[in-house]
């Protein structure tokens, strides 16, 4: 029996069959390789706060779940996250349970190159402008992307409580989105609490923002085989996922 669960939450039924499609099978392998068990939620984790600008919140809940109550680390993945099972290791996970682990997205591809990705795009220019747009006063250089947090469910439960408490209460149809929304929530609230350590990025490796760098000449099956775990947000590139497949079972 494991002490370890991987879990994802998918909502919806295009979202779920893309998932079904092409990272269940992968998520899959990654927990029996390490030996963890699995969970994949597919309903709101609070019924009460059914509603869609609150799906990307329901991962601040997955330390409050009975499937959740007997582990001692849980590995919450967004669902379009793909891992390399040719160099994922399972020491690389063995952390301090006190922190959470989470990587910081504003030092992908670096942070010099990202501030430039920023400004060519024309998007908000540093971090502390990040969460400012979500009404968060944050003096920062880090943006902590959730799509991939180390969690203990004993340690952690309240302050991820505490945070969907308080996104919930503020965040109903938020001009800022419902997923930016939530991960600056999220993101503040580990900053002001001093309560994470940095994830390395080769665990959430950002493609969407590898594209985007001036001068990009990676490929994504290079940029895949680079990293332990690839995050396709945005949906971006995912009908080459299946061109990936020889590393990813």
């Amino acid at each position: 029996m494991s002490d370890t669960l991987l879990v994802t939450i998918v909502i919806g039924p295009l979202y779920q069959r893309m998932y079904k499609a092409l990272f269940y099978e992968n998520h899959k392998a990654f927990a029996r390789k390490f030996g963890y068990d699995i969970h994949v939620a597919t309903d709101f984790l609070d019924k009460k706060q059914a509603h869609s600008c609150f799906i990307s919140l329901q991962k601040s809940l997955v330390c409050s779940q009975a499937f959740s109550a007997r582990y001692k680390k849980l590995i919450y993945v967004d669902a379009d996250i793909l891992f390399n099972l040719q160099n994922a290791s399972p020491q690389d996970l063995l952390v301090d349970n006190e922190k959470i682990y989470i990587a910081d997205e504003f030092s992908q591809p670096s942070p010099n190159t990202r501030l430039e990705i920023q400004r060519l795009n024309n998007w908000e220019r540093t971090a502390t402008d990040y969460y400012a747009l979500a009404g968060l006063e944050l003096e920062t250089g880090s943006v902590l992307n959730t799509g991939f947090m180390v969690l203990c469910p004993d340690l952690h439960k309240n302050i991820l409580e505490d945070i969907y408490a308080e996104a919930t209460r503020i965040g109903f149809n938020h001009p800022r989105g419902g997923f930016h929304f939530e991960q600056a929530m999220i993101g503040y609230a580990f900053q002001k609490n001093n309560c994470w350590k940095m994830l390395p990025n080769e665990w959430n490796a950002l493609w969407a923002i590898q594209k985007l760098a001036p001068g990009n000449s990676i490929s994504l099956s290079d940029f895949f085989a680079q990293n332990k775990a690839v995050h396709f947000a945005g949906k971006s590139d995912i009908n080459l996922i299946p061109g990936l497949q020889a590393n990813t079972y």
